[in-house]
């Protein structure tokens, strides 16, 4: 993968191609909304184990700014293209933001990995 230090991801939902980046307000707002720590949000979606709610909270406070769908047409979309295709991108942006410049994907998707066998625990 290319360098890329800003740990930006591009995020496709409802046919748009968004580019995120983590930033603290959004990740201090999906911890808060979510009750769950951003690494362990990010590996419970990454192996599918997140609940719908809480990947319609992490779209809204990420795509509300960048011009996204509010918060009921995310739903429709959730419900008419599934979210599987969300998992690792989620994921991804939530592992990037805890471990900052430092992160490595192969090693993010290794840790949700090995976290499938363990079950899930809260902050």
């Amino acid at each position: 993968m290319a360098d890329n230090p800003r740990q930006e991801i591009d995020l496709r939902f409802g046919g748009v191609t968004y580019r995120v980046r983590p930033d603290f307000r959004a990740l201090v707002g999906i911890e808060g909304a979510t009750g769950s720590s951003s690494r362990l949000l990010g590996i419970r979606i990454m192996t599918g184990q997140a609940g719908v709610s809480e990947i319609a909270t992490v779209l809204e406070l990420l795509l509300t700014d960048k011009g996204g769908p509010p918060r009921e047409k995310i739903g429709e979309i959730i419900m008419a293209d599934g979210h599987e295709d969300l998992w690792e991108p989620l994921g991804l942006f939530l592992t990037r933001a805890v471990k900052g410049h430092k992160f490595h994907e192969e090693q993010a998707r290794k840790e949700a990995v090995k976290t499938t066998t363990d079950p899930p625990e809260d902050k």
